[in-house]
């Protein structure tokens, strides 16, 4: 009877053994790490960030009736906050929050969006200042500057 030589098949078995463990230790790790990952990744400020400065932008830009002035700063001039509400939300998508405040004699002063009371204490918030100029370079309003702050979150 011839005898077999079991160890070189022992050492086959150790070694896929051993792999099938390191193997199941890092499928172990990845999902341990992917758990514990933020709901929303680290660049959605810098989303809402680029939502707050284009709606400026672009209001800012915008001339619907050729006077060379700006919409945005003739409707903050004239007090027209309902109008700048609907401007905004034609602009956010809809799974974004936002307040529109006014700087006014060193004062934040709430004009539209969410009411500063209903703002979600548990939201990653991104706050804008935009400040509005004149005609001829100088402030929107004579006697003292036109800035606005639009925060933003997400909603979900």
């Amino acid at each position: 009877m011839a005898m077999r030589n079991t160890k070189g098949w022992l050492r086959i078995l150790e070694i896929v053994l051993a792999g099938a463990l390191i193997f199941s230790f890092l499928i172990f790790i990845s999902q341990t790490q992917t758990s514990s990952m933020p709901s929303h990744p680290k660049w959605s400020t810098a989303i809402l960030k680029n939502y707050a400065q284009d709606i400026f932008r672009t209001l800012d830009y915008k001339d619907v009736n050729s006077d060379y002035l700006s919409d945005l700063r003739e409707l903050v001039v004239i007090g027209d906050w309902p109008e700048v509400n609907n401007e905004i939300q034609g602009i956010l998508p809809s799974n974004v929050g936002y307040t529109l405040y006014q700087y006014s004699k060193g004062n934040l002063v709430y004009r539209c969006g969410t009411s500063p009371a209903d703002i979600p204490g548990n939201k990653e918030l991104v706050t804008t200042y935009y400040i509005l100029s004149g005609e001829y370079g100088q402030y929107c309003l004579n006697n003292q500057q036109c800035a606005l702050v639009l925060v933003l979150w997400f909603k979900q």
